[in-house]
């Protein structure tokens, strides 16, 4: 065993230089667009009840109000008290269960009809109703 020296030159004990710092993971970015929330009538089950049954869009859209995202069970409510031939359509159906999965969010919006668009389609049902094509 050594003696204590006072003296003697004392080894320091080696300390790791420190380093650069790990950077942090980023959480991993989640695949696909966007989905933002959209208004009713831009989401596409909305944009065919606009222009196929624009009774039925009014009377939705009073119910919830002009900001307001309605619900499926209230469309589907309004869908059976009505007599539109739209609504017993497999396309309404679709469109009905894409909405209850998404809601309000779509990726690429439609735009609102245009009032010439509306009275195209309006004269349509016309027609059709009154056993013309």
């Amino acid at each position: 065993m050594e003696l204590f020296n006072p003296y003697a030159p004392q080894q320091k004990k080696r300390r790791k230089k420190p380093g650069p710092k790990p950077k942090p993971k980023q959480p991993p970015k989640k695949r696909g667009r966007k989905k933002i929330p959209r208004q009713f009538d831009q989401v596409p089950l909305g944009y065919h009840i606009r222009l196929q049954a624009p009774l039925e869009y009014d009377l939705i859209m009073e119910v919830i109000g002009s900001m307001g995202v309605p619900d499926g069970d209230l469309i589907e409510a309004v869908s059976y008290s009505s007599a539109n031939p739209f609504f017993k359509t497999e396309k309404f159906r679709k469109l009905l269960i894409q909405y209850r999965q998404d809601g309000c969010h779509t990726e690429h919006p439609k735009r609102s009809p245009t009032p010439q668009t509306i009275l195209n389609a309006i004269n349509r049902r016309k027609n059709i109703a009154k056993g013309q094509k």
